[in-house]
């Protein structure tokens, strides 16, 4: 009890004493201002490591807290028309606090720091909506919200973050909303590397959104993960524009029609992930020529059928395979001998019924 109330007494002080320097007209800090105000939001007192070197005095410099990276070239920052003057420890670029507990609303204030350029927040207990305040933060590069309890949409403000490059707010409760919009939202990101959406919810009218044939703009990307969402229609075409991607994956949407023949642009492609979709059709012919795949999964598409190509063969460094829960038949007879079988952790088929698949290789089906 006698933590709690020190704690609370500190927090009261340092954040009266600030707003009153702002008041009064005095330079003001703004980086440690803005650290503080996260601090308190965040419930810092609570956080699991190293959270005692934050704020134990106004005049600390915030460039050695835990998490915080600084860079001390650059010893002023330009705010609203003016200079304001900070302890000479430079400006804030990276905040790395994922998996600290952290638990709160993120503040607005956090995007004071303009210099920002990597923001690692994964893994914590966030809650509340992503400010619009974030499109303030151009020379971001890398934004990390995965894995909290994170509501609302995406705000169209992402737009202005054109230096982007990883974007990750998977595992959150985030609904659709104009976030994969073409110019208000991700679309326009073209240098983005790394798209991560998993889990994203249902917009307040129960809409779903289709995955837009603009996606081909992101050429830049090697990560694309729309998996556990509600995406319907079909897989545009356009992806095969992505020709830099290492991983895909589309679990577990509602995504109908037929697999296009254009997947098999992606040459660099190691992980491809359809399963529990609608998809239909037959597997491409196409699919043979991800000669680095290393992961193919289509499990639970009732409606895909045929034979299983014959070009399967030439994926020979898979080491997980399931086409199990579809209609397809066939034989891999020829993929099971050029197969690295010593590498095989899965291969998972349809075994008996009226589709069934002759496969010598099978291992770790379930």
């Amino acid at each position: 009890m006698t933590t709690s109330n020190a704690t609370t007494t500190t927090m009261t002080t340092s954040t009266k004493q600030v707003i009153e320097e702002k008041q009064r007209g005095d330079t003001i800090n703004w980086p440690q201002y803005a650290l503080s105000v996260l601090y308190f939001s965040t419930n810092g007192p609570r956080w699991s490591d190293s959270h005692t070197d934050w704020l134990t005095t106004l005049s600390l410099d915030y460039c050695k807290w835990y998490g915080i990276t600084c860079n001390y070239h650059a010893k002023e920052e330009r705010l609203s028309q003016q200079q304001f003057s900070g302890d000479g420890s430079g400006n804030v670029i990276e905040l790395r606090l994922e998996s600290n507990s952290l638990k709160g609303t993120v503040p607005t204030e956090l995007f004071l720091l303009t210099r920002l350029e990597t923001i690692e927040l994964y893994s914590n207990w966030l809650s509340g909506t992503v400010p619009s305040e974030i499109g303030n933060l151009v020379p971001l590069r890398r934004l990390n919200l995965g894995s909290n309890g994170l509501t609302g949409t995406i705000p169209s403000e992402i737009s202005r973050l054109t230096a982007l490059e990883f974007f990750n707010v998977a595992v959150n409760s985030i609904a659709q909303g104009s976030s994969m919009t073409v110019d208000r939202g991700l679309l326009g990101l073209t240098k983005l590397t790394f798209l991560s959406l998993e889990g994203m919810k249902p917009s307040e009218e129960g809409s779903m959104e289709m995955i837009p044939t603009e996606i081909g703009r992101l050429t830049n990307l090697k990560y694309l993960e729309l998996e556990d969402g509600v995406f319907v229609g079909s897989i545009p075409t356009e992806i095969g524009l992505l020709t830099k991607l290492l991983t895909l994956q589309l679990r577990g949407n509602f995504l109908e029609g037929n697999i296009p023949t254009q997947i098999g642009q992606l040459s660099m492609l190691t992980i491809f992930d359809v399963s529990l979709n609608q998809l239909s059709g037959s597997l491409p012919s196409e699919i043979g020529q991800l000669t680095n795949l290393q992961s193919l999964n289509v499990r639970e598409n009732y409606r895909i059928n045929g034979s299983v190509p014959l070009e399967m063969s030439m994926l020979s460094n898979i080491t997980y395979l399931d086409l199990k829960n579809t209609f397809l038949v066939g034989d891999l007879i020829k993929f099971c001998g050029n197969v690295r079988n010593s590498a095989l952790v899965t291969v998972c088929v349809n075994t008996y019924g009226e589709h069934y698949i002759k496969c010598p290789c099978i291992v770790g089906c379930t």
